[in-house]
């Protein structure tokens, strides 16, 4: 038998469409929600204070904002031009919630303050490739235990860290590139920033003039490597 819709039915068809059409609108997209690359921050601001004093080859750098849970890709000389990503940082830094815990200690599960430098590292007691994932050196006191610890970039597929900054939205081979073009991902700056923070973060203190230090190249003890 053929049916033939009547106006009722269309109109009924119409009412439910338009109500899909809200709901989907009412909910937020899960996974595809890019953040809003700041035109300044005090984050940004404090990169600068330090990069101002460093003697810098890299074209770019990144800005990690702990109190966010955001990174920003930046022109390493001057902090412009800031490209924005959603990353994880250590379980116990509390990333992201405005109020990031920063730290230095062995097995704390937090992230370390302060300027970083990339490395490139090849090998790894949890990763199966270097392709997923770049080494961190320190340049202070305040995260002279970076690189001993097995603090790295890495890609993020949950919600934090044991003390890695983790890139999430499958953002890593984005920056994993990014970093490889760069002196072979040697000196790329890394700066981590939290309101928490006790010191200026910059290499050996005094915002970045006085060189830099690290004590513990290519260490690993016991590792943050996830």
């Amino acid at each position: 038998m053929k049916y033939t819709m009547s106006q009722n039915d269309t109109a009924r068809i119409l009412r439910i469409s338009a109500l899909i059409f809200t709901m989907w609108n009412c909910f937020p997209a899960v996974g595809f929600a890019d953040c809003e690359a700041p035109t300044d921050s005090e984050a940004i601001q404090k990169y600068k204070t330090c990069a101002g004093g460093m003697s810098i080859n890299a074209e770019k750098g990144l800005v990690i904002d702990g109190d966010k849970g955001e990174a920003y890709v930046v022109d390493a000389k001057d902090g412009g031009n800031p490209k924005c990503y959603k990353i994880c940082t250590g379980q116990n830094s509390h990333g992201g919630t405005g109020n990031a815990e920063l730290g230095n200690e062995k097995e704390s599960n937090k992230t370390p303050p302060g300027m970083l430098l990339t490395f490139k590292k090849t090998d790894s007691s949890v990763f199966k490739s270097p392709d997923e994932y770049v080494g961190l050196n320190p340049t202070n006191n305040e995260n002279n235990l970076t690189s001993a610890r097995g603090v790295l970039l890495h890609a993020c597929n949950g919600e934090y860290t044991k003390g890695c900054i983790g890139f999430k939205d499958g953002k890593w081979p984005e920056i994993k590139k990014l970093i490889q073009g760069q002196n072979n991902e040697t000196g790329t700056p890394v700066y981590v920033y939290a309101k928490s923070m006790k010191g200026d973060g910059c290499p050996n203190g005094g915002g970045g003039r006085n060189g830099v230090g690290s004590s513990n190249s290519g260490l690993e003890g016991t590792p943050a490597e996830k």
